[in-house]
């Protein structure tokens, strides 16, 4: 891999983990945050629903109250009460008739003496007449409105039954009890407002039979629950709401869709009813999957323009570097003349002029060394390099020429081999004193030829301690002599 590809690879990673830590840390505050602005909208949705059921449900109260109230209603129950006579029960049917049509909510109104029995009604009468009879503590004062439940009519509108007593001078003279439709809480739950498209507001309830059940119409309604009344499973988190232990917040719950959402719950403490906040996870977490997809983007971006600028920056940094090294392999091929010629003032620059120095100070010494070697092979004389341990180490071919051994058969053996016998103690002597440092001049000895003839030979010499090697020059002296 060259140094171009290195420096885009290292540069892609470097951008690449920088982006990693980015998007693992910005995530992961993307996420806190999240939790925390969700928990924070469901639970101030919740609290605002609580808050919107319990003033409707006061405002009922108000309702029924100020018809309990009402002097004539309480002074002919009074009078009923000591007196009998239809008189006072049509006179209080007429009153109840009038504070029903003062009000679309009211479906039925009924007055009740102190035995229980209803003496004068208005509106549906059959809804009364299928309630039991209410009773009323005595403790109670006269302007106390009291909420006892809520009755279910199939897919209708459900009905909330509240019941006052009704005093007279300190005396009870009966009770009120007052039957309102609950389309308030129906267009409560059906106000969406900061709950997205798939957010839902319900109001749980428990019926006769204490049976959790929603309150109002579910805004996605499964097939064939079409209206009020769905009934919710014990172990719901929603049934658990009426129990005054609201689910958390962040829980996953798994609502009558099937559909993974977001919950949080209400207890309202004046009818005990739960009121319920959710929308869906997936909706919920939708910002940070956007914002997932766009630190994607953003790093996919982030690696082309790593790749764009590691090549740039590759091209600049490794051109000069190619460079000297295609110089470098043109002078190995022979081409002392090579130079980088790079002029750029940074470490490179001056790297590639150090580099072209040395090829310039290589190509002096091969010049050098050519001109040695030349000199080395066409000298007349004999030049050789030994070694005190008694080989040679190079010999030029003026020793072949005079003794008629090859370059090789000389290398392989002892040169005291080829010293005559009577010359080995002499050769031996001089050896020495070369190893000890001290040059030789005008030294003679015999050497045998490959033709068994001697040669006297004159050496010059001069030692190199450190290496043991001696540098010699021979030349033949006198003639030949034959072998003895």
């Amino acid at each position: 891999m060259d140094i171009r590809t290195k420096l885009v690879f290292t540069l892609v990673a470097v951008a690449l983990t920088a982006m990693l830590v980015f998007g693992l840390i910005a995530n992961g505050t993307a996420e806190h945050r999240f939790r925390e602005s969700t928990t924070a909208q469901l639970d101030g949705l919740a609290a605002f629903k609580e808050a919107a059921v319990t003033q409707l449900v006061a405002g009922w109260s108000d309702r029924v109250g100020l018809v309990a109230s009402r002097t004539a209603l309480r002074v002919n129950l009074a009078g009923l009460k000591r007196e009998g006579g239809s008189q006072f029960a049509e006179r209080i049917e007429a009153i109840l008739v009038d504070a029903e049509a003062a009000s679309p909510l009211i479906v039925a109104l009924g007055a009740y003496d102190t035995m229980g029995r209803l003496v004068a009604s208005s509106g549906d009468a059959t809804t009364l007449s299928a309630l039991d009879q209410p009773t009323v503590g005595q403790s109670e004062d006269g302007t106390a409105v009291r909420f006892t439940g809520v009755v279910f009519r199939g897919s209708e509108t459900p009905l909330a039954i509240f019941v006052a007593p009704m005093l007279q001078e300190g005396e009870r003279v009966g009770v009120l009890r007052a039957v309102l439709l609950t389309t308030e809480i129906e267009e409560l739950s059906g106000n969406q407002s900061g709950l997205g498209d798939t957010g839902e507001t319900i109001v749980v309830v428990r019926d006769e039979a204490g049976v959790a059940r929603v309150l109002h119409p579910l805004r996605f309604p499964p097939d064939g629950q079409e209206g009020s009344g769905f009934t919710v499973g014990a172990g719901d988190a929603l049934a658990r709401s009426l129990e005054g232990r609201p689910a958390e917040v962040m829980q996953t719950y798994v609502d009558y869709r099937g559909a993974p959402v977001l919950l949080a719950t209400r207890l309202v403490p004046s009818t005990g009813w739960g009121v319920a906040v959710k929308i869906d996870r997936a909706e919920q977490e939708r910002p940070i999957a956007e914002f997932r997809g766009q630190m994607r983007r953003l790093a996919l971006a982030l690696a082309a323009f790593a790749i764009l600028f590691g090549t740039g920056i590759g091209i600049r940094v490794a051109l000069p570097i190619h460079r000297m090294a295609e110089t470098a392999e043109k002078i190995a091929a022979g081409d002392l003349a090579a130079r980088a010629n790079i002029s750029q003032e940074d470490e490179v620059g001056m790297l590639a002029r150090t580099f072209d120095g040395m090829a310039e100070a290589l190509e002096k010494q091969v010049g050098l060394l050519s001109e040695y070697r030349k000199f080395f092979e066409v000298s007349i004389d004999m030049l050789c390099i030994a070694g005190t341990d008694g080989y040679f180490k190079r010999v030029n071919p003026a020793f072949s020429r005079e003794l008629g051994w090859t370059q090789d058969e000389l290398l392989a053996r002892p040169f005291l081999d080829l010293v005559h016998e009577d010359d080995v103690a002499s050769t031996l002597l001089e050896i020495e004193k070369l190893a000890g440092g001290s040059p030789t001049i005008r030294f003679d000895n015999r050497f045998l030829c490959r033709d068994g003839s001697y040669k006297w030979l004159r050496w010059n010499a001069y030692p190199e301690p450190e290496s043991g090697r001696l540098y010699s020059i021979a030349r033949r002296t006198g003639v030949s002599e034959a072998s003895s």
